[in-house]
């Protein structure tokens, strides 16, 4: 019943992290802090006059084992600050979350795998689309869990990416964990449930309100080891997560890209103030010593036409009229294919606008 002190905790005192964990300090536990007479509650100072007003008033209300019998019989569970389940990744973070709520497997939270986030745009390009599906997928195809918001675009797509292949992911929300949002993600959202793991600070049946994101970023770059931006406008909330990587002495890559384009803008800003360049997953591998030999996998990952270009370049380097002749791809289709390839890790331009199978070299 421990627990169910810390739920009616974070519902009445609306979420607020730093607030309920200064009170858990200072009552030495939930219970007690549930528990705490009006005058120790003031005298705490931590609750001003309106809070704790509102909290006495609640709180009489609360029931306790009603709302904890609620949250299973919804298939809802929940870890606490101090169980030994809690992701200690959290535990150094500023204002670490008191309690989260979680769908599917909170073991993945903990486990020895490399977690990379992967954040990004909901406006994406096609250009913004290609990268993350071909990192991500490189990056859980290597044994890497995913972490990501489960927002429109970018954070879509690396969730995909690695539930493709059968990989881990984590989904971390803005919201409460019952709640559908965005509502075109409900089938992505349960499949994630099923091999991976939802989490969320927010009691369930929050909405999905604009301030909640900004503060659920830190939990998305406190749980990784590195946080890659792959598109991002210089208003992105994605810079958020990336700032809040680097208060917390994580690593932040970024993908460059168009300088004229405006989804490119905040990626390019953060290489131009130090964060990795990346060009393909192995660049992310070998930065923390995950060395991966290149396969050229002729999987379903490829489409026909980069098939073709792979098959095409297996007996040696080949230049770009001889590429023409022997895919019958336009111009622009295949300089726009041996770029992507070229990004992915697959092949490789040499002198005198020639291009090489990786494998070859």
């Amino acid at each position: 019943m421990v627990k169910a002190y810390f739920h009616g905790l974070n519902v009445i005192l609306k979420y607020n992290a730093k607030t309920i964990n200064s009170l858990l300090e200072y009552f030495d536990g939930a219970e007690n802090c549930w528990q705490a007479n009006n005058n120790d509650l003031k005298a705490s100072g931590y609750l001003r006059s309106d809070v704790l007003e509102r909290f006495i008033h609640e709180r009489a209300d609360w029931k306790l084992e009603e709302e904890f019998a609620r949250l299973a019989k919804e298939n809802i569970n929940f870890v606490t600050i101090g169980e030994k389940n809690y992701p200690s990744q959290l535990l150094s973070i500023a204002d670490c979350p008191p309690m989260l709520y979680y769908l599917g497997d909170l073991n993945i939270l903990n486990d020895e795998a490399l977690k990379i986030a992967v954040v990004g745009s909901r406006k994406n390009t096609d250009y913004g689309s290609a990268m993350t599906e071909r990192l991500a997928s490189g990056l859980a195809e290597a044994g890497v869990t995913i972490i990501s918001g489960l927002a429109s675009g970018i954070d879509s797509i690396a969730h995909k990416a690695a539930i493709k292949l059968e990989k881990k992911t984590i989904a971390v929300l803005g919201c409460g964990v019952d709640v559908i949002y965005p509502l075109e993600n409900k089938k992505l959202r349960d499949a994630i449930v099923n091999t991976g793991c939802i989490i969320s600070e927010f009691p369930p049946e929050t909405p999905p309100l604009s301030f909640h994101f900004p503060r659920r970023n830190r939990i998305i770059s406190g749980l990784a080891q590195g946080v890659l931006v792959v598109e991002a406008s210089i208003n992105s909330g994605s810079l958020i997560t990336a700032e809040y990587a680097l208060e917390q002495g994580k690593d932040v890559f970024a993908v460059p890209g168009p300088v004229l384009n405006k989804q490119s803008v905040g990626c390019n800003k953060l290489i131009k103030q130090g964060a990795m360049l990346v060009e393909t997953h192995q660049d992310i591998l070998e930065e923390y010593q995950i060395f991966v030999a290149t396969k050229i996998k002729l999987a379903t990952s490829l489409t026909p036409e980069e098939r073709a270009v792979i098959f095409a370049l297996e007996n040696g380097a080949l230049g770009l009229e001889e590429l023409l002749t022997t895919t019958g791809l336009t111009i622009e289709a295949l300089l726009a294919l041996l770029t992507m390839l070229e990004l992915q890790g697959l092949i490789k331009k040499l002198a005198g606008s020639k291009y090489v199978s990786l494998q070859n070299i």
